[in-house]
């Protein structure tokens, strides 16, 4: 069984920084808040965090968000994309 906290992880990426500050900021004391603009970064999250839900950008810099979201499912089917 999982624990509350496990349970509360969410992942957000975009490439828009004020997005990620205003999500970070209304959400942090609900949840575990992971912010980046990264995909790079939040596939390295996705690896050590137990990561639930994750919120993805669609128009990113260095790929789209429904390609991210299917590369993530593929090795982490677990996590809920929004």
């Amino acid at each position: 069984m999982m624990n509350t906290s496990e349970s509360k992880v969410i992942l957000y990426i975009d490439d828009d920084k004020e997005n990620l500050d205003v999500f970070y900021f209304a959400f942090r004391s609900l949840y575990t808040i992971h912010v980046t603009q990264s995909a790079d970064e939040a596939w390295n999250i996705l690896k050590k965090e137990p990561v639930k839900v994750l919120i993805c950008d669609q128009r990113m810099p260095e790929i789209t968000g429904l390609d991210f979201i299917s590369k993530m499912l593929a090795d982490f089917p677990d996590v809920s994309p929004i």
